[in-house]
């Protein structure tokens, strides 16, 4: 068993979730929850690189494949790191994320977290637009202008002003910033 697929399997132990690791094959399924669904996930550790795939709980229905489809396209890849695809004849939804490496380093367990998390936050960030589609007869442009108008709104929270805020008063133990020079974030 490879350094990293024990990093696989001591991040599910110590993260207390329902997983079942198969060493012979290098892999691992596990099922993990966040605030939109749970999610089966599947952890796999090859040569030189791993691989996570979390799946979507729900079938989706033949004639709502075309519009999940082209919301998979509208919405294109959301970073380098990880993908939506669906199996359009299964009609199963999932986000891949994938990681090379060098096997004579092998790879953190800080990165086999972030892999994992990579894969189900992507997941769950378009599961309220899968959801329009499904359940509210919305069509595949109004679940992407859904997602984007919750991403406008998130820009609206008070930690989206973080770069933006007041200068403390009193002794500060840096020197003073130009602040006329600096762009407003």
């Amino acid at each position: 068993m490879s350094d990293t697929f024990e990093s696989v399997v001591k991040h599910f132990e110590e993260a207390d979730v329902l997983f079942k690791a198969d060493p012979e094959n290098g892999s691992a399924w596990a099922v993990l929850g966040t605030g939109g669904g749970v999610w089966t996930t599947c952890v796999k550790v090859e040569e030189e690189a791993l691989q996570v795939v979390a799946y979507h709980p729900l079938s989706i229905p033949e004639d709502k494949r075309a519009a999940l489809a082209e919301l998979i396209v509208r919405i294109g890849p959301r970073n380098n790191t990880c993908r939506l695809e669906m199996d359009f004849d299964e009609g199963r939804l999932m986000t891949r994320s994938r990681v090379y490496f060098d096997p004579e380093c092998g790879l953190s367990e800080e990165a086999v977290f972030a892999m994992i998390g990579f894969a189900i936050c992507a997941l769950d960030c378009v599961h309220s637009a899968v959801m329009a589609i499904l359940y509210q007869g919305k069509t595949a442009i109004e679940a992407a202008q859904m997602l984007e108008e919750e991403g406008e709104a998130e820009l609206e929270l008070p930690h989206s002003s973080r770069f933006n805020l007041p200068k403390p008063e009193g002794e500060v133990p840096w020197p003073e910033l130009p602040w006329e020079e600096l762009r407003n974030n």
